[in-house]
């Protein structure tokens, strides 16, 4: 591939798109990530050696330096190897000296890359004045095919609108991007539009995006709905026979969802949890939507002591070996960014499980259809992957509860009943093509539980 957008996810579906005399439009609110985006195609491409030259007409060039650094490019460095070059215009009232200065500043060097911030400056003072408007769009135009590069115009929205009304330069152009954001409760939901591209079979159009500082922009393209039961198809090995029989069989990347009376809430299926990363020498990162990381951790250590029979001691030790704990406050931020913030946290931890904690809040943060959106991109994303995905929520309210079982390969639910003065654990199980099957989990279960768990604790301590 000639060129880069910069976005990984964006040159594995739509690379072949961005060739040669290329004209791209990026559109956006105010703050939208217009700059941000576009020094990010500056980068990319600069790194495999195209010129950026970046004509700016309201950006100084000390301010757009200190932005790009934040997002972790180092435009000074591509300056002194001659690949980057920053311009500021005055605003000119007449085409034709705008079109002579530029025309001017474009024959002083070659570069593949150009990048005009903004459109809305170059046309405010033209705006009553149609002929040479068309003149300016298509100058652009053509330039864009005499460079044999990309030539890339950024403009300007107001908050709320989302059409361009850029006139013909939309109808010319081969790329219109538009970025969008909206306040939801006070957060900001970032999307990225591909309005359009041509040379590029576009299916999903909207794609959540963050702006990361060190790292720029990252998109997280929603799955093709065709790939949404496909999975990794390795069962996964297990060492104790209630994990056996509470689930018959696990896929690597299937999906278990754990729920339990919200007045009789239980960690008991950390256990299970921990047969499958001792069993088969992997990791789970675990995000609790509810509990701060202390008490993440108190609950399992006291459900290792209690059901397994694990000293406090190695109950530390086994989570420290195989657990990353943390701990997020929904209400805090958009569903966009808890989405992209689970796939960011698994692409830097790479664990095999990822386990969320108390999911039943979202039922009370977010529009359901919204919710269910994003639930199905992330099933579909770890599934894909081949990670497996371990939720823990409490049964209510009832559709919410039925919505993540109908999306689930497992379910386990836990409840108590009193039995002889004593009040015991039940585990009633399905997974997908089983028969459902209750455990009791009496004392001789217990006892046969904590055995087999002795075993599986040498293993953990012996195994790299």
């Amino acid at each position: 591939m000639e060129f880069t957008t910069g976005l990984k996810e964006f040159d594995d579906r739509f690379g072949e798109a961005f060739q040669p005399g290329t004209l791209m439009v990026i559109v956006g609110h105010p703050g939208s990530g217009k700059t941000s985006l576009a020094l990010q195609l500056c980068n990319a491409n600069a790194k495999i050696g195209h010129k950026c030259l970046y004509l700016s007409f309201q950006e100084d060039k000390e301010k757009l330096y200190r932005h790009a650094r934040k997002l972790g490019f180092d435009l000074e460095e591509f300056e002194r190897k001659g690949l980057f070059k920053h311009v500021r215009l005055p605003i000119m009232a007449l085409v034709d000296d705008l079109i002579k200065e530029l025309s001017a500043i474009l024959s002083s060097d070659s570069y593949s890359i150009i990048v005009v911030d903004s459109i809305n400056a170059l046309l405010e003072p033209v705006k009553n004045r149609d002929e040479q408007r068309m003149i300016l769009q298509n100058y652009f135009y053509e330039v864009s095919r005499t460079i044999k590069g990309i030539m890339i115009l950024l403009a300007e929205i107001p908050l709320g609108e989302e059409r361009v009304n850029l006139g013909s330069i939309e109808f010319v152009s081969d790329a219109v991007i538009i970025l969008k954001h909206y306040v939801v409760r006070g957060l900001l939901n970032r999307i990225m539009e591909i309005r359009k591209l041509r040379g590029a079979s576009l299916k999903a159009v909207e794609y959540p995006f963050e702006i990361v500082e060190g790292v720029g922009i990252r998109v997280f393209p929603p799955p093709t709905p065709e790939r949404i039961f496909l999975g990794d198809g390795t069962p996964l090995k297990e060492s104790l026979s209630l994990t056996r029989e509470v689930i018959p069989r696990l896929l690597k990347g299937e999906v278990v969802f754990f729920t339990y009376d919200p007045f009789a809430r239980s960690a008991l299926p950390i256990i299970l949890i921990f047969d499958y990363l001792v069993s088969n020498e992997m990791t789970a990162y675990f995000t609790s939507y509810v509990y701060s990381k202390d008490e993440v951790l108190d609950s399992i250590v006291k459900a290792l002591t209690d059901y397994a029979g694990v000293s406090l001691e190695d109950a530390h030790k086994l989570v420290e070996k195989y657990l990353v704990i943390e701990s997020v406050n929904p209400a805090g931020e958009a569903l966009t960014s808890l989405y992209s913030r689970s796939i960011l946290e698994l692409e830097k931890f790479r664990p095999n499980f990822i386990i969320f904690h108390g999911i039943e809040v979202f039922s009370k943060l977010f529009d359901d259809k919204e919710y269910f959106n994003a639930l199905v991109n992330e099933l579909i994303w770890t599934r894909n992957h081949g990670v497996t995905n371990m939720r823990f929520g409490s049964c209510t309210p009832r559709d919410f509860c039925e919505m993540n079982a109908s999306l689930s390969d497992v379910i386990v639910q836990v409840r108590f009943i009193e039995k002889d003065g004593k009040i015991i654990p039940i585990i009633q199980s399905w997974r997908r093509g089983t028969e459902p099957r209750t455990i009791e989990l009496n004392e001789e279960v217990l006892n046969k539980l904590r055995s087999e768990f002795k075993v599986l604790l040498e293993k953990a301590f012996t195994s790299k």
